[in-house]
């Protein structure tokens, strides 16, 4: 007699580890519920697995997006030091973290409320699973047109987490994650426009030139400052070409040699002019400090032509020369200070003609007379 066939027992399923964790949630991009089904027939996955697997995705994605920034922008990460890179990275991947924890809860709390088993554990595969998505949207940097593509797969995933893993009616999972897919995108919609809203508003001002009452304003200052120059050093009465001060000491029927003036009041014709002197002098000074935060703006020269921008540091040495002439009394003939304030507004003038100097208003015209 021939004995008995003994039945061999199937070897009770285990929990997916990482590898075959990682492989079903590729395969769930592409077929979603088979890959919830098979896990549903098995014991769920370990916390740690998810977590490495969520670890994985999200390293993949911040790969993408880094080799997106190479491709677009090179050497645009050069200007940052390791450290401020390797912190953006750390800070990356605690948010990322976050976000997998706080998906694995949200989706574990659904699925006790809609569905009929289940435990946090599947919350957290779930969430693993959901988050393969993630890599797309940074594909999308390629591929702007798909920007909506990540977001409704995610939802998909999520719907067939729910039916598959905690026993959720289909259509309740499904109309639920399509209503969040909707809510996801229009808040991302309305997120880029606003980014693109800031990002043209920021490049027009940054192309900008200066305003036309910033260089109306460098015109009157200009203006000002030559009226100064050419201005004659008076003591109380207007001054006859070619006449000497001393002249204003006498009366009006005494020749030259009638008086000589006293030493009293050669001190105070003295005093007189070394005090309307330094009162020039400061007047000038303060139009030269009000001017600088304007002739040092970068928008200025933005725009200007390479000879502009050579007569621009030209003009800003010789503004610097006078103030500093004047700040420490240099002893300068009025010619060589007539000639310096030529070349001051000449050149203003010049470098100004390159953007768009706007015209200094006209007086207004006096009234007609009416005839009597």
């Amino acid at each position: 007699m021939s004995e008995p066939e003994v039945k061999k027992e199937a070897p009770a399923p285990v929990a997916p580890a990482f590898g075959e964790l990682f492989e079903l949630s590729f395969a769930g991009l592409v077929n979603a519920p088979s890959a919830f089904f098979k896990l549903d027939q098995r014991p769920t996955a370990a916390p740690s697995a998810s977590f490495f697997v969520a670890m994985s995705w999200g390293a993949i994605f911040f790969a993408l997006n880094l080799v997106h920034v190479i491709i677009a922008k090179p050497g645009a990460l050069a200007v940052y030091p390791a450290w401020q890179l390797g912190a953006v990275v750390a800070c990356g991947f605690g948010a990322w973290i976050g976000v997998f924890f706080l998906g694995g809860s949200f989706l574990y709390g659904l699925g006790r409320t809609l569905g009929a088993s289940g435990d946090f554990d599947r919350g957290l595969v779930a969430a693993a699973l959901v988050l393969a998505a993630a890599p797309l949207q940074a594909l999308c940097g390629w591929m702007p047109a798909l920007w909506f593509l990540p977001t409704v797969l995610a939802a998909w995933i999520a719907a067939c987490a729910l039916t598959g893993l905690f026993k959720t009616e289909a259509w309740t999972a499904r109309g639920l994650c399509a209503l969040l897919a909707g809510g996801a995108l229009g808040l991302q919609y309305a997120a880029t426009l606003a980014v693109e809203r800031y990002a043209g508003a920021a490049l027009a001002a940054a192309s900008a030139g200066p305003s036309p009452a910033e260089l109306a304003d460098i015109q009157k200052q200009l203006m000002q400052i030559q009226t100064i120059a050419e201005a004659p050093v008076t003591t109380g009465s207007t001054a006859a070409p070619g006449a000497s001060s001393l002249d204003l000491l006498r009366g009006p029927g005494e020749s030259a040699q009638a008086r000589p003036p006293t030493e009293a009041e050669q001190r105070r014709l003295l005093a007189d002019m070394t005090a309307q002197g330094d009162a020039m002098n400061k007047s000038v000074l303060a139009m030269l400090d009000s001017m600088a935060p304007m002739l040092n703006s970068p928008a200025i020269t933005k725009n200007m032509s390479p000879q502009q921008k050579a007569d621009f540091a030209e003009l800003n040495k010789l503004i610097s020369e006078l103030k500093n002439g004047i700040a420490t009394n240099a002893t300068s003939t009025p010619e060589q200070r007539q000639k310096d304030m030529t070349r001051v507004q000449n050149l203003m003038m010049r470098m100004l003609s390159g953007v768009q100097m706007p015209p200094i208003p006209a007086a207004p015209a006096a009234p007609p007379e009416k005839k009597k």
